[in-house]
């Protein structure tokens, strides 16, 4: 996303807001199991913006639903709170909510916050504005320094050619 953001920018787009969903990436809303080998899944955004469950990933651990209800009321909120973003966005062009965190747009400095996070507690709202800025070479560095073998094995058989993974050299 970050880069895709720059180039935008580069380009002389600068109306550009971009976010990271981090809901069920917290031990706080989902089990062990789910933290670990799935977190915050892609397209969990999907749920929140439409605000019914589309998200396949619930069902994926059998007597480990993602959605529960104990964790009913942070998801609640955080549907409400991404459901007037966008609505603003998609109204006006600026998503800004009163009352909530402020979504500021896209800049290519490193310092400034630039990502919403949109996340939630299993009873509260959690979103904040990051400046954390995900580099390409950076993950796979890290991808290589912290695998064992067996996940290396995994990286290499299922993820190679997809995702960030495209145009990756052995």
């Amino acid at each position: 996303m970050e880069t895709f953001a720059d180039r935008l920018y580069a380009a002389g787009m600068t109306d550009i807001y971009a976010y990271r969903m981090q809901w069920g990436h917290d031990l706080d809303v989902a089990n062990e199991a789910i933290v670990k080998y799935i977190g915050a899944t892609h397209g969990a955004d999907v749920d929140f913006v439409f605000g019914y469950e589309m998200n396949p990933a619930n069902k994926m651990f059998p007597g480990a639903p993602l959605y529960t209800d104990e964790n009913a009321p942070g998801r609640e909120l955080l549907t409400t709170a991404v459901m007037n973003y966008y609505g603003n966005f998609l109204h006006n062009g600026d998503p800004k909510v009163s009352d909530t965190v402020t979504w500021s747009k896209w800049t290519p400095t490193t310092e400034q916050e630039k990502i919403m996070i949109f996340n939630a507690s299993d009873t509260e709202l959690k979103n904040e504005m990051s400046d954390m800025y995900w580099n390409r070479d950076e993950v796979m560095k890290e991808l290589k320094e912290n695998t064992t073998e067996d996940q290396q094995k995994v990286i290499d058989g299922v993820y190679k050619g997809r995702f960030f993974m495209i145009g990756v050299e052995d």
